[in-house]
């Protein structure tokens, strides 16, 4: 009977899938009744030859009818006895109607990331067939687990009876990696612990390194062995009953009758007796060969379109070129292309598009193809059907001369256009028959045709909580044509070129929903970006793909699947259906608890992937593991896997960043964390941002902080320690951090990279791995093993992994790296503090005599004495600051390991060594500070305005002067023993008679009351204060020389002002009116140089708060009113020239009215009103400067109270 014309359609749509349902299952010599011993015969039935009890089994009278063969199985019975059962497909409950793939009528059909689970409705009737005599009816409808279309379940609690469960037989972590090892019992126990339950799934990737193959089932006269009510697969974990004659479902927990073609006696541990001749009963993952059931249109040849932009901005960035050559490496090994025996079936094509849609005719035999081009975007036809997607093997030689001129055909176009939407329906009208993998190139932003999309405002929007908008879709028109590619089972790949903004949010549906990859280059250069876009090209086109694939999750009874995270679309609630899946395909999901509680040992999760192999074989990997139940609250938290939680955190918080903002999606982040390690400390019983939990049972128990069995600790889990570490990396991802540095389309690429991470993957992209690249060996970095050209430089790889060196511990060895690094690059200051912690840590230990017998350092440099270790530090910094001489970093290095220096060379001193040490030990710390002060003139040769060397000078000047004036255990009130200048530096404001500090300290501020009071009595040698006096004057000169280079050198007149009170004091120095005008000429000439510049203008404030101070000053009030008139005239005169338009001059001219406010009683001098000139500047000021309008009104209100 022929389907009507819609059903057709859809039958193609699903490529694959039993739409119709047009079989009916049956059972043919089934085993008895309940209750009639298995292998008696029944009424009016011969006894078996032998009288045995069923089917022997295999090693026991009879042996395998199939030999195994190469990890491909062969099920006991195949091709024997009765004729085989026809199985529903996957997915098809009992009851439910509609087997994996079908959409339902009434169901919603959503794209995949962040996609929510929907209750499925009541189960379609009369799917499975009538029910045979002695079989167990099904449970009420309705009554199943949610999302997996299955009916109810028995009022057993438990999954089966007494079964050693092998907890070790585990799904490889490359294909599974659940966020706990184990699931708490009550779902008020995981509420109240935070933690996101839940698993990252990869389900065709390689098992990994150790784990072996797959093994290859195919099935008995049985059929594939599935649960009768929620069409769970047969598994490891099922628990077998009643001599083998029945099996209960792990999953539901339904009673199944065993096949006879499938029977075999248990053992005294209820486990069959073939168990390891089955890998399905002993393995975790195991492929099952599909039979024609599961299908409904024979599988079709991998086939590959390639649709490229030839746009003026992809043919200059040289994208063309890499792409051509990567395709053409890899047509070898494209999936489907066989073993070289003439088997090939893979297909190909090629579309390029500007203004216009350009078709290549590839007929077979040809040996040159034939551009074809349509320029009527509105009536777009295709030209040449059945030789536009052809057999690679028939026209090989067109292929390889249109990839040969595909970089150069296009040279001369002047096309900034871009027409995709029409370029996509086209290739999709070529493909649609047989579906297969699209991939497209993109440079520049759609603007001609379907799919047109324009700019968005990203720059006023970026930082924003509307920089959200910026990263959903603009457009519906790629979403919806996504759904029909992936009803045609065509998925697609995009790699971008965007030289600007290219919305690679709208873009990217296609292949979010397609179950594809997003790939993108920002100002692609072929330098740059060649390796790494050419590796990638070449690796998804020639890794194992599964075609026309779908996906279904089930999980125990008691639990449900909430959410999905990937690249998927989803039909009906919890089917997802991906065109291609590959290795690379990553898919995360929240498990989260239905019931209030779960009175089972384990809970059971299967993954099954229905897919064709590029070979053309209908295939079902089944992934199966249980993770224990408890209620131990030290159990459950020792089970978290923080990794694995970081990956599905990161996929959670995305999707809660595009419903809502960027800032709920880093709260969520953070918050999870703070409440994890809040929970696992037993002190915090908040809920966790975004888990519902259920309304918790009175007799719930489990919650931190109870004093549940084996107590509860209070230090954070050795297994969290890592998570806010993870978590904080992950919140200056790219993908979000705030701010406005980053573009939308670089933050939604990382999206679309995060949303198909795995683990690993995850880790490695937002916590950067250390390696030794100093010390590496020469097959690093190198692939493991080469195919074809070596000088292949634009990034076609030709295979062979890469080899990496082994990771650097973040212990003494990173010395190494570290110093390598920063010699290159001296910014990060989070090396340098990573270091000094470092050498606190381990060199530092030395010198305070710690046994370091156990430390494993082989390195020479690291039993460098501590002296010559920190002159090691001296070298590093020096070659530092060559690189970059204003980098904080190695300046405060420098000070810091000066430091240490100091403090090994003087800590010794004690009034028991003889003097003559002591005085060689002083002597070489001042030829070292002398060393210190030629570096810093060296470097302000350079940069006189480099304000970090000032500061290093300033504390190398104040450390000379001490060492000076300080003798080794000549002076008790100096101490004896060194510790070092830890806190105070000579240079710096500090109260002289503030308590003593450590002694170099201490004789720091006594030399700072010698400086200040040169008549006192304080032991000093006249010798030594000369020395100290000479230096202060030559420092003082070395400020004039470096002012007068540059009037704008902030750093030198602020040194100066420091010099001024020390070398100006008492009587013999004071601040006579000579060297207030010698100061005050050198303002004059630097304001007149440059009247907008502060620098000297706040140096001008310096100086008249020293004239007025009466400790300091030598002026009268004659001579002090003359100097004050005297700076007014000549500041009047600069803002006369300037028109009245300088700020700082008008500041200057109110300072000098307000120092005579202050001196004068009648407020005139010179006939001048200084009261009324105050008013008048500040007026002035209010008209020139409105940006600080507050602060000149506050002035004026001053100026009238007072």
């Amino acid at each position: 009977m022929g389907m009507p014309g819609g059903m057709q359609n859809m039958n193609s749509a699903m490529g694959g899938m039993n739409i119709n349902h047009n079989h009916q299952s049956q059972f043919n010599g089934g085993p008895p009744p309940p209750g009639q011993p298995m292998g008696q015969p029944m009424m009016g039935q011969q006894q078996p030859m032998g009288g045995s009890m069923g089917p022997p089994p295999p090693g026991q009278g009879a042996p395998l009818n199939h030999p195994q063969q190469s990890k491909t199985f062969m099920q006991p019975g195949q091709g024997h006895g009765a004729p085989a059962m026809m199985m529903q497909p996957p997915g098809a409950g009992a009851g439910a109607g509609a087997p994996m793939g079908q959409q339902q009528p009434g169901m919603m059909m959503q794209p995949g990331p962040g996609m929510m689970m929907q209750q499925p409705g009541p189960p379609a009737p009369g799917t499975f067939g009538a029910v045979q005599p002695g079989m167990m009816q099904p449970g009420p409808p309705g009554q199943g687990q949610p999302g997996m279309g299955m009916g109810g379940a028995p009022a057993h609690n438990a999954p089966g009876g007494a079964i050693d469960v092998d907890y070790k037989n585990v799904i490889p972590g490359a294909i599974f990696r659940p966020t706990t090892t184990m699931i708490p019992s009550t779902a008020s126990m995981a509420s109240s612990f935070k933690v996101p339950c839940g698993g990252i799934l990869r389900p065709f990737a390689n098992p990994g390194e150790g784990e072996g193959d797959i093994d290859v089932v195919h099935p008995s006269a049985a059929g594939i062995v599935r649960c009768k009510r929620c069409r769970t697969y047969i598994n490891a974990f099922v628990s077998w009953l009643e001599n083998g004659r029945r099996w209960r479902c792990n999953i539901c927990s339904q009673l199944n009758e065993t096949a006879s073609a499938y029977f075999c006696h248990l053992d005294d541990r209820n486990q069959r007796r073939d168990k390891e001749q089955r890998p399905e009963l002993s393995k975790s993952v195991v492929e099952w060969v599909a039979p024609s059931e599961y299908m409904v249109r024979a599988p079709q040849a991998p086939a590959f379109f390639f649709v490229f932009d030839v746009s003026v901005n992809a043919v200059r960035s040289g994208m063309l070129h890499t792409a051509a050559k990567a395709i053409k490496n890899s047509l070898d090994t494209l999936p489907g292309m066989g073993n070289g025996n003439g088997d090939a079936r893979t297909m190909v094509g090629f579309i390029t598009f500007d203004t216009a849609v350009h078709y290549y005719s590839l007929k077979p035999g040809s040996s040159n193809p034939q551009m074809m081009v349509v320029g009527d975007l509105d009536e777009l036809f295709v030209p040449a059907p059945n030789d536009l997607l052809v057999y690679l093997k028939d026209s090989r030689e067109a292929v390889d001369n249109l990839l040969d001129n595909l970089p150069t055909m296009f040279n001369a176009t002047t096309a900034n256009s871009s027409c995709l939407g029409p370029a996509l329906k086209a290739a999709f009208t070529v493909m649609k028959a047989v579906g297969g993998k699209m991939c497209l190139f993109q440079s520049s932003m759609p603007t001609l045709g379907d799919g047109a999309i324009r700019a968005r405002g990203s720059e006023r929007q970026m930082g924003t909580p509307n920089e959200v908008k910026l990263l959903r879709p603009q457009s519906q028109w790629y979403k919806d044509t996504a759904v029909e590619f992936s009803r045609a089972q065509i998925s697609v790949d995009m790699f971008l070129f965007p030289s600007e903004y290219i919305d690679v949010a709208t873009l990217s549906e296609l292949s979010k929903i397609t179950a594809g990859s997003t790939y993108t280059y920002v100002g692609y250069n072929p330098a740059v970006h060649g390796n790494q876009f050419g590796s990638q090209l070449h690796r998804r086109l020639t890794q194992d793909t599964a075609f026309e694939s779908v996906l279904r999750v089930r999980c125990t009874k008691g639990m449900r699947i909430s959410n999905f995270y990937g690249n998927f679309f989803v039909r009906g609630t919890d089917l997802l259906a991906l065109p291609n899946c590959s290795a690379d395909s990553v898919f995360g999901f929240d498990l989260v608890h239905e019931d209030q509680s779960i009175n089972v040992p384990y809970v059971t999760l299967q993954s099954a992937l229905l897919y064709t192999t590029s070979e053309g074989e209908r295939r079902i990997r089944v992934a199966t593991q249980v993770l224990r139940t408890t209620t131990r609250n030290t159990e459950f938290m020792a089970s978290i896997d923080s990794q694995a939680c970081i990956a599905l955190l990161s996929k959670q918080a995305m999707s809660v960043g595009l419903k809502t903002n960027l800032d709920n999606a880093r709260n969520r982040l953070q918050q999870s964390c703070v409440d994890m390690i809040a929970a696992s400390k037993g002190g915090d019983t908040r809920t966790v941002s975004g888990y519902t939990m259920p309304a918790p049972s009175p007799n719930a128990g489990g919650a931190p902080g109870a004093n549940g069995a084996g107590g509860e600790s209070k230090e954070m889990p050795e297994n969290l320690k890592s998570l806010p570490l993870y978590t904080l990396a992950l919140l200056k991802n790219v993908a979000f951090r705030g701010g406005t540095d980053v573009h939308p389309d670089e933050r939604y690429a990382a999206y679309m990279a995060l949303s198909t991470m795995m683990v690993t993957d995850t880790l490695n992209f937002v916590h950067p791995r250390l390696f030794s690249i100093h010390d590496m060996e020469p097959h690093v970095g190198m692939p493991s093993s080469l195919e074809g050209d070596d000088d292949d430089d634009d990034g076609a790889s030709d295979g062979g992994e890469i080899l990496v060196s082994k990771n650097i511990a973040l212990e003494v060895e990173t010395l190494h790296l570290t110093e390598k690094l920063l010699s290159v690059n001296p910014d990060p200051a989070y090396l340098w503090n990573h270091r000094r912690e470092l050498l606190t840590s381990q060199t530092m230990s030395r010198v305070a005599g710690a046994d370091n017998s156990s430390r494993s350092i082989k390195d020479p440099k690291f039993n460098l004495s501590p002296l010559e270790f920190i002159r090691q530090e001296q070298i590093l910094t020096q070659t530092a600051l060559q690189r970059n001489p204003k980098a904080y970093g190695p300046w405060f290095h420098r000070k810091w390991s000066f430091r240490h220096y100091l403090q090994q060379m003087l800590g010794d001193c004690n009034q028991d060594k003889a003097r003559s040490n002591e005085e060689s030990r002083r002597e070489e710390c001042i030829i070292m500070c002398k060393a210190e002060l030629i570096l810093c003139s060296e470097f302000l040769m350079m940069d006189e305005r480099n304000f970090h060397c000032w500061n290093y000078r300033r504390f190398v000047v104040g450390t000379l002067i001490a060492l000076y004036l300080y003798s080794c255990g000549s002076n008790d009130a100096m101490g004896t023993h060194f510790d070092g200048m830890w806190e105070v530096d000579f240079m710096n404001d500090t109260d002289a008679t503030a308590a003593p500090g450590p002694p170099l300290i201490g004789a720091q501020m006594k030399a700072k009351r010698v400086i200040l009071s040169p008549s006192s009595n304080d032991g000093i040698d006249a010798e030594d204060r000369n020395l100290v006096i000479k230096l202060l004057h030559s420092e003082w000169d070395f400020t004039s020389e470096k002012i007068y280079q540059n009037f704008s050198n902030g750093s030198a007149f602020h040194y100066r002002s420091k010099l001024l009170p020390l070398i100006h004091t008492e009587n013999e120095s004071r601040l006579t009116s000579e060297v207030i005008n010698e100061e005050l000429e050198i303002i004059r000439n630097a304001v007149f140089t440059e009247p907008d510049d502060q620098t000297s203008w706040w140096y001008f404030r310096f100086i008249l708060s020293w004239m007025r101070d009466e400790s300091t000053k030598t002026l009268d009030d004659e001579e002090y009113k003359r100097i004050l008139y005297q700076e007014w005239e000549s500041i009047h005169d600069l803002v006369d020239a300037e028109d009245g338009q300088c700020k700082w001059g008008l500041l200057g001219l109110h300072m000098i009215a307000t120092a005579f406010c202050k001196k004068l009683e009648d407020e005139k001098y010179n006939g001048e009103n200084w009261k009324e000139h105050v008013f008048s500047y500040l007026n002035q000021l209010l008209e020139l400067d409105p940006d600080r309008s507050r602060r000149y009104e506050t002035m004026l209100k001053e100026v009238e109270k007072h």
